[in-house]
């Protein structure tokens, strides 16, 4: 009871006053578990083929569904592998998923040799199909589900502070749910990292050795290969940035600023007093 008229009174203060929403503690914690939901949804999307909405029949035996089936999210045709993929990582099924970057790469490297033309097509396509679970994963996952937490922490933990709570809540525990949520976002950033970082050298190296013998339809799965790993390195990119500001809000508000409220373009917000949280009339 407490905790809520100081969030309001710090926002409504702020340059983000005009976001109305954003003075509501309990809707902006609600924001991180809403876009669970969004995941939940588009995931399963991604999975059912249109064939079961459409009351098909769907073959799911081995080697069933050789050309693949379209699924409803953004009408994307995929395989049973993919969809498989797709919900284990829904699932967060981490023994599962871990080197699955890796198996891909060997796949699309036997797919390679193994064609009497020696056509890279296939090579780029299976890249792609694994680019495109990893772009979904970095940022359903690493950007919106993990930064959201983060943010919603960092800033329970000033306003704590801000409303002299401290004494009144175990903030020991706290502040280890917020040092877990930016180790899990971390390991899970340089996993991503690392998994692209691989499948974008193996494209250079096919791209080298193979663009005198590429056609059109070669370039053209190439391109797309580049333009989903160049999007996973965006997400990145935005992942790692909002983690290091949440890192130094954390550290500003805490041991920099008075009040224990920092803003990114105000610095100290020492407009306002440390005040009582029993106190906002």
């Amino acid at each position: 009871e407490t905790l809520e008229p100081a969030w309001s009174k710090a926002w409504n203060d702020s340059s983000w006053k005009p976001f109305e929403l954003g003075g509501n503690l309990l809707a902006l914690a609600g924001l991180a578990w809403c876009f669970l939901v969004v995941q939940l949804v588009v995931y399963i999307f991604r999975a059912v083929p249109t064939k079961v909405i459409k009351c098909e029949r769907v073959d799911y035996g081995c080697g069933a569904e050789p050309h693949g089936y379209a699924v409803p999210f953004c009408w994307m045709r995929v395989w049973h592998a993919d969809a498989m993929k797709t919900l284990a990582s829904l699932n967060r099924m981490v023994f599962l998923l871990d080197g699955q970057t890796e198996y891909a790469i060997k796949r699309a490297y036997f797919k390679l040799v193994s064609d009497p033309e020696e056509r890279p097509y296939t090579f780029f396509h299976v890249l792609k199909m694994d680019m495109r679970i990893m772009l979904f994963d970095a940022f359903f996952v690493n950007l919106l589900q993990n930064c959201a937490k983060l943010q919603f922490q960092t800033s329970y933990i000033a306003f704590l502070m801000y409303a002299n709570l401290a004494a009144n809540v175990n903030v020991e525990w706290t502040l280890l749910s917020l040092f877990l949520t930016h180790m899990t976002s971390a390991v899970s950033f340089f996993v991503k990292l690392r998994e692209w970082a691989m499948s974008r050298d193996s494209r250079i190296l096919v791209r080298k050795e193979f663009r005198k013998g590429m056609d059109d339809a070669d370039w053209h799965e190439y391109d797309k290969l580049v333009f989903l790993q160049r999007s996973v390195a965006l997400v990145l990119t935005l992942q790692f940035l909002f983690q290091s500001f949440c890192a130094v809000n954390f550290y500003m508000s805490q041991w920099h600023c008075e009040s224990h409220l920092w803003s990114v373009f105000q610095g100290c917000v020492e407009g306002f007093a440390v005040v009582d949280g029993t106190n906002f009339d």
